[in-house]
């Protein structure tokens, strides 16, 4: 019950998380709200929920506990089938009356990727008719001790509904997601291929095509391949529909980092302060929207920061005191190559997770 519970608030935490990092990278987050997705902009920590855990254990413990006890002082040795029972049916109680409405309450309008909420509301809506039948076999029933005991609960065994529930939670959450969504693996050399090909943004294609076969938008086929998503990425319309998905994949930093990549790539002049603005949002541990890159790639692209910043400006001797201002200008003026091996991982990225449903929901669109 209590992984039932966190797992709930864990997806609403995080899809609230990535809805806001939209609004963070656009400057338009309402100040009341910065500081609080500052914070906990790096979503629920496992160890967050040490202490509610640690506490819902002690308490189960001592009352199992507690009616151990009196059941031996009562009647010794002997075990009372019912007394169990009765902790069951508190517990099952508590699951019908606390646990569902909250779980669909924290759920019910934040559907992601990973099938998280589709396990949860699964569990529930399982959940609550074995609970019932529980109750029926229990309270109902005879049990197989009395003279006339009830056929359906010596066949079948009260516990054994509470089984089918946590069974099914487990195929949920633990067998279900290994076949949910398929792996990509791309090779060196195909990235090396697929990245240097140059990308062709055209707008001939004619309406009448693209009303009639779905996988093509606009002016590109959408395909499983880096020219598709490349183009995906060049196009706005495009670029927002991999933004949503992005937020039902918890991964919302990735796509806005390439969207703001391309933007800062395609300008004439970049500035210093835009280059370190962009570092800080995106690449270090304090990032409010730091991407998921190898350490070597973070690594590096420090060191890059490091000894551009360290640079002096181009021919610094040469009339250095006769044009302070130019020279002042040229050292402001930097390049968006430090950024190309970041951006390659970060696209790999949004090519292995969120690209694929985002080419099956184009070629299907009415599944």
């Amino acid at each position: 019950m209590f992984g039932l519970c966190w797992s709930s608030y864990r997806l609403y935490h995080l899809i609230r998380i990535n809805r806001m990092k939209k609004s963070y990278a656009e400057r338009s987050l309402e100040h009341e709200w910065e500081d609080w997705f500052i914070r906990h902009s790096n979503g629920v920590e496992a160890r967050h929920g040490l202490l509610p855990y640690s506490v819902i254990l002690i308490v189960g413990v001592t009352i199992v506990a507690m009616v151990e006890v009196v059941t031996m002082t009562r009647h010794g040795a002997h075990c009372i089938y019912n007394w169990g029972s009765y902790v069951m049916v508190v517990l099952d109680v508590v699951f019908v009356i606390v646990v569902v409405p909250f779980s669909v309450w924290h759920v019910f309008k934040y559907k992601d990727l990973h099938g998280i909420r589709a396990s949860i509301l699964t569990q529930c809506i399982i959940g609550i008719p074995c609970i019932i039948m529980y109750f029926v076999w229990t309270a109902v029933l005879e049990p197989p001790n009395t003279e006339h005991p009830s056929m359906p609960r010596v066949m079948f065994a009260p516990g054994n509904w509470i089984l089918i529930m946590t069974t099914t939670g487990h195929i949920m959450y633990i067998v279900v997601p290994l076949f949910r969504r398929p792996h990509f693996h791309v090779s060196s050399q195909q990235r090396s291929l697929s990245l240097d090909r140059p990308i062709t943004i055209t707008n001939t294609a004619s309406r009448h095509t693209t009303a009639n076969n779905p996988s093509h938008i606009g002016h590109y086929k959408v395909e499983l391949s880096a020219e598709s998503l490349r183009n995906a990425l060049n196009d706005p319309e495009s670029a927002d529909a991999l933004l949503q998905l992005a937020t039902k994949d918890f991964s919302a930093e990735n796509v806005l980092f390439y969207m703001e990549y391309l933007r800062l790539a395609q300008k004439d002049t970049l500035l210093w302060s835009e280059c370190v603005q962009f570092y800080k949002t995106y690449i270090p541990d304090s990032a409010p929207l730091q991407v998921n890159i190898t350490w070597n790639t973070r690594k590096k692209l420090e060191a890059a920061m490091i000894n551009m910043n360290r640079l002096p400006p181009d021919n610094a001797c040469e009339g250095s005191s006769s044009n302070p201002s130019r020279n002042l200008q040229q050292q402001e003026h930097v390049s968006m190559s430090v950024f190309e091996a970041t951006s390659e991982e970060v696209f790999w990225n949004i090519f292995t997770s969120v690209f694929p449903k985002f080419v099956q929901d184009h070629q299907n669109p009415f599944p």
